[in-house]
């Protein structure tokens, strides 16, 4: 009996250590890829309803990003101009905020450039 114990333990703790992994080491932060790419508004609110905040970002690289908007510094014109850029704010359920930018092209189609959506309670940004 006293040598099957000294397995028995160490299994329980192992699949409690993998029980636990799995449900509190799931991604905070994460990037739909699906929704870069869009090409109206109209697509993203039949997806995501009303965005909760709207502005524009006058995108330059005298424009201080804040550590979420880090995948806009691709998009920074390197011949001192700026680029209008318009991040929505999305609240969701259980604390989740997801941050979507785009560029508008003309009057009916815009160029999603990056998404990014987090947990606000496990995330601070």
């Amino acid at each position: 009996m006293n040598r099957y114990v000294k397995f028995i333990i160490p299994g329980v703790l192992l699949l409690v250590l993998g029980i636990w992994l799995f449900f509190f080491a799931s991604p905070s932060v994460y990037t739909d890829e699906k929704l870069n790419g869009k090409n109206t508004l109209e697509e993203i609110i039949n997806t995501y309803g009303n965005p909760d905040y709207s502005k524009t970002i006058m995108l330059s690289h005298d424009y201080p990003l804040y550590e979420y908007q880090g995948g806009l510094a691709e998009y920074c014109p390197t011949d001192g101009s700026s680029r209008k850029v318009v991040e929505l704010t999305f609240k969701k359920r259980n604390h989740r905020v997801m941050k979507i930018w785009y560029e508008q092209n003309d009057d009916n189609t815009i160029t999603v450039l990056d998404n990014l959506e987090w947990d606000s309670d496990k995330v601070q940004f």
